[in-house]
């Protein structure tokens, strides 16, 4: 009878167990590629509206200005995205999307605070709130601190360059976390 017991927990154990795909990769110890803290948790960002499509920086671009987009899924390193809390932040909740090829934050240029501001890779800087984003699971959109506005496409296809724009407008806004 024990070892039907045991069968039966093991079992309910694989169950239970989070499946790996669905799940982000707990990696708090980890220190960012970025040296600005700790790893959260490591996603693969899909567009909620197209499936297809993911957070990606072309061609794993190691260079400041390049754009993010949403490009065809391909499980490349450079559609892998850190998100890292800054140690001591006075703004909690919020953090950086930090790109595992390239180990740039997500920034939206020159800090703009102009609906359409285009969002590009950039070095991370501690405190920057034109790169700490937060992700509202309720409405599945990242909104930047410095601006209040959501991360957007201006259509869910492939090679579309990202923006920030007014979470109610719209564009494509909603993203999905694996």
């Amino acid at each position: 009878m024990s070892s039907f017991i045991k069968r039966v927990a093991a079992i309910v154990a694989l169950v239970l167990a989070p499946i790996p795909a669905m799940t982000a990769s707990a990696t708090a110890s980890t220190e960012s590629a970025a040296g600005i803290g700790p790893v959260t948790a490591t996603y693969r960002i899909y567009n909620h509206d197209n499936r297809l499509v993911c957070l990606d920086i072309p061609r794993g671009s190691t260079a400041n200005h390049k754009p993010v987009q949403v490009y065809n899924c391909n499980g490349g390193l450079n559609q892998l995205w850190d998100y890292v809390s800054e140690p001591g932040t006075p703004f909690p909740g919020y953090g950086y999307l930090v790109n595992r090829a390239s180990g740039k934050c997500a920034d939206v240029k020159r800090a703009s605070t102009v609906a359409g501001a285009p969002v590009e890779q950039y070095t991370c800087y501690p405190g920057t709130r034109n790169q700490l984003w937060t992700y509202d699971i309720i409405t599945l959109q990242w909104r930047v601190l410095h601006s209040g506005q959501c991360l957007v496409a201006r259509v869910p296809g492939p090679d579309v360059d990202l923006m920030q724009d007014n979470c109610t407008g719209p564009f494509s806004k909603r993203w999905d976390l694996f």
